[in-house]
């Protein structure tokens, strides 16, 4: 570990290392990066199921999958959810992937960002309170894929 003087001097070199560390640590799907299905993404998202720790009086078994999304995030306009991540709601508009684009390389490099984020944000965003479900064995990296297809794609009714 680097040491960090007090007036941070060391402190981007530290995250840096953060960053490169974090970015070993990602497994892709068993296909590579390439759409999933936004339906089977919409059901991780709403689930409230999978992540949960003991330490908050209860847990869930191994196979309880879900990404319990809104207990962090707006996603779909006109559904509840909360406010210490941000907003989702039209995040495939704001990457600007259209069904014309969506296979091209940069719309592939899109969905790779979305799906290293859902994976591991501390490969970008180090020691941030979004959950590393992939990191952790939470969600595989299918339904990582899944989650990340129903945040850009242009049918999702995140995008509507």
């Amino acid at each position: 570990m680097l040491p960090v003087s007090l007036n941070g001097s060391h402190a981007p070199q530290a995250i840096q290392k953060v960053i490169e560390l974090e970015n070993k640590n990602i497994v892709y799907p068993q296909w590579g990066i390439a759409w999933g299905d936004w339906q089977e993404g919409k059901k991780l998202v709403e689930s409230s199921r999978g992540g949960r720790y003991a330490s908050y009086g209860f847990s869930d078994k191994p196979t309880d999958k879900g990404g319990n999304c809104y207990a962090c995030h707006i996603i779909e306009k006109g559904v509840p959810g909360g406010t210490l991540g941000p907003q989702l709601t039209g995040y495939g508009k704001r990457y600007e992937i259209t069904k014309e684009n969506m296979n091209t390389p940069e719309g592939l490099e899109k969905l790779k960002t979305v799906y290293k984020i859902i994976y591991n944000a501390w490969h970008a965003f180090p020691c941030s309170a979004m959950p590393r479900f992939g990191y952790h064995g939470v969600l595989s990296p299918e339904d990582v894929i899944n989650i990340a297809t129903y945040l850009l794609h242009p049918k999702s009714p995140v995008n509507k």
